[in-house]
This record gives structure tokens, C-alpha cells and sequence, in this order.
């Protein structure tokens, strides 16, 4: 008997998931937050322990993902580097978030094969999994524990189902550190969908993964003393003000990337026809991730990060939409398909006055488009790393930074860093106590000389990019007013050729800062007579290096 051939909607999925993830391969990059991630990793294999600076006691608890942090220890272990494996790990997890969005639409709702399809393809192409599918986080992998957590505990009725469920939600729990508070809405959810014999089915689960999540909790309480990771201390928001951030920042997100909203309008209307259990699941935990979005603020990265976890039950939805509503039903997920595609070429059928409305990241000169903050985030990454390479050429045992971008300079340069945002500076907590919103992520901030009773060796330190008399000017104007009894620019050759600045301490501001300024007005002269010798532009210069290296709150 002839082999049935392969029907044009699986072709279509495939073809549509290979071209996310051909999107995704443009788009990677990695973002500086993950090198905080990275740094922890680095300290535990080298048997400092779970800390970002050395000798900090207690720990502090400077990352929310402590899977991915021992995932990363253990690329590190085995000679590699986590910025460039653990994206890979995210771009697979991404197939997985496509595959799980086509299973639960066809096996546990009974979608056509068509529909499934379409389903996919929205979740495949949507801007946020494409971007999101590296970056370095464990954005991607965790949405994938969450989908299977839910279909395990939810949708899925037989004991198998909930055991392993029980195994995702013990990753999520890791993975983020609000995982096991999934677990947590997932198990009353399930209690609702489940009767009889599958409801007692949970039982077993739930057990184990509190009994996983106690020890967790023990541990944290044990080791950092503290339950709560100072990351999410610091980004908790206070105050009315943080909260109509967060709804700024959902509307300006739909507003960015049409399609998620046509996805939610196609969602709703499949749920409300099919009045099922397992709809308003599929709603609920489509709208759970929004709700959080709003209750921490916001978030200053590109394209929707806090969103993510939403895409695949969307997905669910829209092939739900297509069979029930038939032709109009497949007009919907063509333009929920094609709207997304849209900001992924920095298009934007809403004006730009409109969105900048609805604009949350206070600390930017002008508004961007999600594309152009993207570009603004890969570039101070690579800028961040470059930075600390040079620093490492010149630091020594004991030596210390202030600076609020602390990821890359801190994995790259291995000197002890004071954080102006407080991720990992407890104290800047209590001394900016955030009772309005900022940035997002940057509502507590302060000075660099809030750590001058530390001694820091360094209250700045950036490379200079493009021109460099332009570039020394501008840093120059800033950091006058910085300590100038005790500190001094100073300018050092990296290997790279381009020149380190660093506000150092120094026995002689004065006599540093007369050096330093007549070292950029010999470069001036250099330049004037139309000489390069080292102080021409630097045609490489990424876009980010027009802002500060240190975001201002």
C-alpha cells in the first residue's frame, strides 16, 4: 500500500518553523543582563561559590535563574563558553515551544491539520520568540517548561501527563524565580479541569514539587539569607506610578506588534464559542504573563521579553479561531502572521507619536522602535565586553569598578563590581528606595560616589569609540563634578588599539587631570593637521556608543 504523501499543512509547518528559526539566526545575539548569569557561573567553578563579587557574606542572590546559572557552570567546566552555547540551548527550546504548540492544538483540542499550521506559524514568526530564541537568557527555555507544565497539569488527564508536568515545573522553578508560582496556578487550574480519578492522579505531583520548591526555598533561606533574589528587590515596583508603567508597557507592546493583538482578539472569540474548560485555560495563561508584566513595571528590553511566555497558548488559540471560524478564521491568523512580521523589518502601521505615548524606558534621549532598541542592546553588549576585556589588561588583584552595566565588564574584566542599580549591591536598596518609576529595571539608582566609602580604584571605565578627542570630550564633561578631589581620567592602549578610559583614584587629580587634558588637545592638534597616528575615527564604532556607557536612571 503507497505511503500517504505529506500533506501541504505539515509541510507548511515545518516550512514555517524553519523560517522562524532562520529568523531567529539573524537576530542572535546576547544580551548584557545574561553575563551576570555568566559571572556567577564563572565563580562557582572556580570554587568562590555562588557569588558575583568574591568574599561577599552572605551571598547575594544577583540572578533569578539559578538553573541556568549551573548550566552555565557546567559549559564552563567542560572548557566552554556560555555565551556562545547556552544561545544555542535557547534556539532549541524554541523549536520545542513550536512543537508543543502544534501537539496541544491538534491532540488535546482537536484542531485540523490546517489550522495547527497556522497556529505554529504564529508562534514560529512572532517577533518576541524570534528575538527572544537567544539573547542568553533562559527566556525561551523556560516558556517551554511553562507549556508543558500546563498541558502535563491541565490539559493532559492521565498520571503519566502529571508526572510530567511535575518534571517541568521543577525546571521552571529553577529556571525562574517565579517558576514554582507557576506550578502554583498551574495545579489550581488543574484541579478545576481535572475530576475524579485524573484530579487525585495530581496529587503525587504536587507533593513532590513542593516538596522540590521547600527545599529550594531552605536552601535560599540557608545559603543567601533571604528568600527573595535581590534582582527581583530591586525591580519590585512601589508605587501607582510603577504600576501605569507596566499597562504603558503591555499597551506599547501591542502597539508595537499588532499581531499578538490580533492573536488575543482570535483567542478570545475561539473561548467564548467553545466555552470549554480547557479554553479558559488557554486564556488564562495567555493573560497570566501580561498581569505580570504590569505588576513589576515593565521591562526596558526589546521586543516584548515579559510577553514570551504568552506566544504558544496564543498560538493554541489561533488554530482554535481557524476552525471555528472558517474562512474569517484563516484571514485572522494570515494577519496575525503577517502584523508580526512587521516590527522585525522596523515597520509600523501605528505612528511613532503615538507609541512613544506609551514609551517606559525614562532613560533614553529619543524614542526607539523595538528593532532600534534591539540594535541599542547587542551593540552596548558588545561595547560592555570590549570594555572589560581591556580593563582585565590592566587590573589588578583587589581592584574595583562602579558601574551600573555589570554584566559584560564584570564577566570579562573579573574586578570587584559596586552596582549603581543594586542587582547585586544590597545596599543601594534601601538608599534609593524607588518610589517612582524610572526605566524599568533602573528604578533604584545611585551616584557613583555612593560607594566612595569603599574605594573603588575606578568610579568609571569605557572605551573610546568613533572620535576619540569627540569621545574623551564628552566623557571629560561628565566626570569633572565626580570626586574631583580623589579621582582622575586616565587613559590607557588596549590591545585592541582603541584607548581604555578610566576615572581612577589617584595621589594627584590635578596634575592626572592636567595630562589627560592635554593629551586630547595634542590629539586635536594631530587631527587638525589632517594626521591619523592613532586618533583617527574608528569606522567600527557600534550605534550605542552615542549614549553613556552607564545608563542613567
Amino acid at each position: 500500500m503507497p505511503s500517504r504523501p505529506l500533506a501541504l499543512p505539515f509541510l507548511s509547518t515545518v516550512a514555517a518553523v524553519a523560517a522562524g528559526l532562520a529568523l531567529a539566526w539573524a537576530w542572535w545575539f546576547v544580551v548584557d543582563d545574561a553575563y551576570i548569569s555568566f559571572r556567577y557561573a564563572r565563580h562557582l567553578v572556580d570554587g568562590i561559590g555562588l557569588r558575583y563579587n568574591p568574599g561577599e557574606d552572605p551571598p547575594v542572590e544577583g540572578y533569578s535563574n539559578l538553573g541556568w546559572v549551573l548550566l552555565a557552570a557546567a559549559v564552563l567546566g567542560a572548557g566552554g563558553a556560555p555565551e556562545v552555547a547556552l544561545p544555542w540551548v535557547s534556539w532549541t527550546a524554541t523549536a520545542g515551544l513550536c512543537a508543543w504548540t502544534g501537539f496541544v492544538a491538534r491532540r488535546r483540542f482537536g484542531a485540523s491539520e490546517q489550522a495547527t499550521a497556522w497556529g505554529v506559524a504564529s508562534v514560529a514568526l512572532a517577533p518576541q520568540v524570534v528575538v527572544w530564541s537567544t539573547g542568553g537568557l533562559a527566556t525561551l527555555p523556560a516558556a517551554l517548561a511553562l507549556a508543558v507544565l500546563v498541558d502535563g497539569w491541565v490539559f493532559d488527564r492521565t498520571r503519566s501527563g502529571a508526572w510530567r508536568g511535575a518534571a517541568a515545573a521543577a525546571v521552571l522553578g529553577l529556571l525562574r524565580t517565579e517558576g514554582f508560582a507557576w506550578a502554583v496556578a498551574a495545579g489550581v487550574i488543574g484541579a478545576w479541569t481535572r475530576g475524579g480519578a485524573a484530579r487525585r492522579a495530581l496529587a503525587g505531583p504536587v507533593v513532590v514539587v513542593s516538596a522540590i520548591a521547600a527545599a529550594w526555598l531552605a536552601w535560599k533561606l540557608s545559603y543567601h539569607q533571604g528568600w527573595l533574589a535581590n534582582t527581583a528587590a530591586a525591580k519590585l515596583v512601589r508605587s501607582p506610578e510603577g504600576l501605569g508603567r507596566g499597562v504603558a508597557y503591555v499597551v506599547g507592546q501591542g502597539l508595537a506588534d499588532l499581531g499578538r493583538v490580533g492573536a488575543v482578539a482570535a483567542t478570545v472569540a475561539w473561548a467564548l464559542r467553545a466555552r470549554t474548560p480547557g479554553a479558559v485555560a488557554v486564556v488564562a495563561f495567555a493573560a497570566a504573563p501580561v498581569a505580570l508584566a504590569v505588576a513589576v513595571g515593565g521591562d526596558f528590553m526589546a521586543f516584548g521579553r515579559l510577553l514570551v511566555p504568552s506566544v504558544a497558548f496564543l498560538g493554541v488559540g489561533v488554530a482554535g479561531a481557524v476552525d471555528a471560524f472558517g474562512a474569517r478564521g484563516r484571514v485572522a491568523a494570515a494577519a496575525v502572521v503577517g502584523l508580526g512580521l512587521l516590527p522585525l523589518a522596523d515597520v509600523h502601521p501605528v505612528p511613532a507619536a503615538v507609541r512613544a505615548r506609551f514609551e517606559v524606558r525614562h532613560n533614553t534621549p529619543a524614542f526607539r522602535s523595538e528593532a532600534a532598541q534591539w540594535r541599542f542592546m547587542r551593540d552596548n553588549a558588545r561595547r560592555w565586553a570590549a570594555t572589560g576585556r581591556a580593563l582585565a589588561e590592566i587590573a589588578q588583584p583587589g581592584d574595583s569598578l562602579v558601574t551600573g552595566a555589570i554584566g559584560a565588564v564584570g564577566y570579562h574584566a573579573g574586578v570587584v563590581v559596586y552596582d549603581r542599580f543594586g542587582l547585586v549591591s544590597p545596599a543601594v536598596l534601601s538608599a534609593a528606595p524607588g518610589d517612582r518609576a524610572r526605566s524599568p529595571g533602573h528604578d533604584r539608582a545611585v551616584p557613583p560616589t555612593f560607594f566612595l566609602d569603599r574605594t573603588p580604584t575606578w568610579l568609571a571605565a569605557d572605551l573610546l569609540w568613533g572620535d576619540p578627542v569627540r569621545a574623551a570630550r564628552g566623557h571629560a564633561r561628565r566626570l569633572r563634578g565626580l570626586a574631583p578631589d580623589r579621582y582622575a581620567p586616565v587613559l590607557h592602549r588596549s590591545a585592541s588599539g582603541r584607548w581604555l578610559l578610566v576615572h581612577a583614584l589617584t595621589e594627584d587629580p590635578a596634575g592626572a587631570w592636567a595630562a589627560f587634558d592635554g593629551q586630547i588637545a595634542a590629539w586635536a592638534e594631530v587631527r587638525g593637521r589632517g594626521r591619523s597616528d592613532g586618533v583617527a575615527v574608528d569606522p567600527s564604532v557600534p550605534a550605542a556608543a552615542e549614549d553613556s556607557a552607564d545608563p542613567a536612571p
